[in-house]
């Protein structure tokens, strides 16, 4: 049941994350040419602002959902309870950080982003508006917990992917009809209002409980706790994220950052898969936290572990084999021709990152998110180290190789911590070095697209017969006779009948 329930969650994640992908690709080239370079870069901005005040919830929403989850399945009635006692913290610290930014954007404005007189008076007004629309996007946050614990991912797909949706697609129209930055920022802000009011009604009709408002006192350490780690460590995964495009601006030249960046948002296209199925896991593993459940917890983190080898490989390989072609088309030859070679080397690391989710959910979800910390922490100084050298000595390929050597670091260090506390064994060193050896089969291709430059049919038919002997020894030398059986009945129930063999 749990391996359907993962699969199911995993789809509608996927399906969620390439509607607002799609919409981003169709829509943005319109918005650019709208507001012109400054008034984009002002928007990205104002993006990125709500994503990063985003942190000011003191990780409620995990808190939330790993609290409810656990409350739910030893069959408690304080999941109302640990709901509004994460909406009371998260509310409280989000506005006095709202309150902040409404009283420093005239600063932001002027000193930080250095914002041009006719812009000034937009920029300030829609920073403020902002301020307002991260609040309501907080606490919509921790109101979607009762689909999270009992994996509702349908509605909360619609709804928290409609809204990037919407913001998206409606950004052109609102330009069209004469706005500008301080509309597009109420249009954010409305639909940020409405998307917390979809998350309340959904939830009071799955706990009906949800109203009228209780928190607890009791659960107000428990949880601050909890949700501080988890920011703790959502901190330096940040830095460690960003740090070597830092040092390529600093050892090389703006245009190659701007290079690297096209790079790495095209493989991160790869990480869809674990993404969606880190939000499904996290319940999931919170509601086998008992002893008795110790058994089924273990067979859900093998098999995610299985299918996001059968899917995150893959996926790079074939992002891989077309990123020449497809970044030329798409946004220049300059960039097809010096993006490629680092997109190589991070879709390598996007395939170690993403398996690191399974672990690092884990973690979480069994209270254990000081150690996925203390290990972020410790990889800083050897990062910066490591992706100053090799960005000053090979440029754009080298800050790659630095983030690709890390993300395998970190999803080993993570695994091995999980294997160390909860004896979960999900590869012992000689699977290890047998899946590297299947890895070993995705390589030709890349390298013979990437240095013989062969003809696509060959290219593709090489690629086929790659992945096939891919699948074969992962088959074959990987997964346990459970797993094999897992596997077949989950393709009797994806595939389509004429593509199984009777």
């Amino acid at each position: 049941m749990s391996g359907r329930k993962l699969i199911k969650g995993t789809v509608w994640g996927l399906a969620g994350q390439a509607t607002t992908v799609a919409a981003s690709a169709v829509f943005t080239p319109i918005v650019v040419r709208q507001l012109g370079a400054s008034a984009y870069g002002i928007l990205v901005f104002l993006n990125l602002l709500t994503s990063y005040l985003a942190y000011s919830d003191l990780g409620m929403g995990t808190a939330s959902t790993r609290f409810a989850s656990i409350e739910v399945s030893a069959g408690s009635n304080r999941e109302t309870q640990v709901i509004w006692t994460g909406v009371g913290l998260s509310t409280i610290v989000a506005a006095m950080v709202a309150v902040l930014i409404i009283v420093l954007a005239p600063a932001i404005s002027n000193g930080l982003l250095h914002v041009e007189s006719p812009l000034r008076g937009q920029t300030i007004a829609a920073m403020r508006i902002v301020g307002i629309a991260f609040l309501f996007k907080n606490i919509a946050g921790v109101l979607n917990t009762p689909q999270l614990v009992r994996l509702r991912f349908d509605t909360y797909t619609a709804i928290t992917s409609g809204v990037v949706f919407l913001q998206v697609m409606l950004t052109p129209i609102v330009l069209w009809l004469g706005g500008d930055l301080v509309t597009i920022a109420v249009m954010i802000a409305v639909i940020n209002f409405c998307a917390l009011g979809l998350h309340f009604v959904v939830g009071r009709r799955l706990l009906p409980e949800l109203w009228p408002p209780r928190a607890d006192a009791a659960l107000f350490w428990p949880l601050l706790h909890f949700g501080v780690l988890v920011v703790f460590s959502q901190i330096p995964e940040l830095i460690l994220a960003n740090a070597e495009r830092f040092g390529l601006a600093y050892f090389t030249s703006v245009a190659k950052l701007g290079y690297y960046s096209l790079a790495y948002t095209y493989a991160s296209l790869s990480i869809v898969a674990a993404i969606a199925m880190g939000q499904v896991l996290l319940p999931m593993f919170s509601q086998l936290q008992s002893s008795a459940d110790a058994e089924q917890l273990g067979r859900l983190y093998r098999r995610s572990i299985v299918s996001l080898a059968f899917t995150l490989a893959p996926i790079a390989v074939v992002l891989a084999i077309v990123a020449r072609p497809v970044l030329a088309t798409l946004v220049g030859q300059d960039y097809g021709r010096e993006s490629t070679p680092a997109c190589y080397v991070l879709l390598g690391g996007v395939v170690f990152g993403g398996l690191s989710y399974v672990p690092l959910s884990l973690l979480f979800a069994s209270n254990k998110g000081s150690v996925a910390a203390r290990i972020r922490w410790y990889e800083l100084v050897p990062y910066f180290m490591v992706a100053a050298f090799l960005t000053k000595k090979f440029g754009i390929v080298g800050a790659a190789t630095a983030w690709t050597l890390r993300a395998l670091v970190d999803s080993l260090l993570l695994t091995l911590a999980v294997q160390r506390w909860k004896g979960l064994v999900s590869f012992s060193v000689g699977s290890a070095l047998r899946y590297a050896g299947a890895l070993a089969f995705l390589v030709p291709p890349i390298i013979l697209v990437a240095v013989v430059h062969v003809k696509w049919m060959w290219a593709a038919f090489l690629t086929c017969g790659c992945l096939m002997l891919y699948v074969f020894n992962l088959w074959r030398h990987i997964l346990t006779a459970a797993e094999k059986f897992w596997v077949a009945g989950l393709s009797r129930r994806i595939l389509p009948p004429f593509v199984l063999l009777r």
